[in-house]
């Protein structure tokens, strides 16, 4: 197991059925943020996309539907939109 070298940094999702598209919209935003200090620091993400949050938190939790979405962010890797469209649906 690899130490970190930094604060590790936790995502904890409320659940709340769909509330839980207002936590993705504001994740989704903490990310463009995350981007965008990254490119003032000099160390932009490869593919000029904001990072997903399972590359930049180290540990993704939740409760009811944000434990849902902590599993589809975190495991399955799947995009805001993919996640905002499952949800309305």
């Amino acid at each position: 197991m690899k130490a970190l070298r930094h604060v590790p940094r936790l995502l904890a999702l409320d659940g709340g059925g769909v509330r839980g598209l207002s936590s993705l919209l504001i994740i989704e935003q903490l990310m463009k943020e995350v981007q965008r200090l990254r490119e003032e620091e000099g160390d932009p993400t490869p593919d000029g996309k904001p990072p997903l949050p399972c590359q930049y938190f180290d540990l993704i939790c939740g409760t009811s539907t944000g434990g849902l979405i902590a599993i589809m962010l975190g495991r399955l890797r799947m995009v805001f939109l993919h996640l905002a469209l499952l949800l309305i649906c």
